[in-house]
């Protein structure tokens, strides 16, 4: 059933949790090239501080940002789709555990919301753009990549 325009919708809001598995998956794998698929050509990421990153510089980001961590774990829940137009606007919650290859630095563990708007590009959901809002973060915040 689809939710009329501005309600949230269940089949949505389950296909987008789908998607945000993928994205944490690929983040969590390096698979850096099925992370930046999950985006249309238009799509975008935004990080909090920075301008948004086109799709096609996702791979080379995500390789500076979170390819210096020995092992990502990211936890994506509490995603809720609301139906606007052709697009979904859709939010979720993070925790995200990042560990670095040695004893040296503590584990840098965020907690963020994810604001994406999601559309179907012919049979498959991909993001348009997301943004990432860090809300609490411990531990050994890495620099940004140069």
């Amino acid at each position: 059933m689809i939710a009329p325009s501005g309600q949230p919708d269940t089949q949505d809001s389950a296909a987008a949790a789908v998607l945000f598995s993928e994205f944490g998956h690929a983040l969590d794998t390096k698979d850096w090239q099925a992370y930046a698929a999950l985006y249309g050509p238009d799509g975008s990421l935004a990080l909090p501080g920075g301008s948004p990153v086109p799709q096609s510089r996702l791979e080379a980001i995500c390789e500076a940002v979170l390819g210096r961590f020995q092992e990502t774990h990211h936890m994506i829940t509490n995603v809720l789709s609301t139906r606007q137009g052709a697009e979904n606007h859709v939010t979720a919650n993070l925790r995200a555990a990042h560990f670095y290859p040695d004893d040296s630095h503590e584990p840098w563990v965020v907690y963020g919301r994810y604001t994406a708007t999601t559309y179907l590009r012919g049979k498959s959901l991909v993001f348009k753009d997301v943004e990432l809002e860090i809300l609490w973060q411990t531990g050994d915040q890495p620099p940004a990549p140069r």
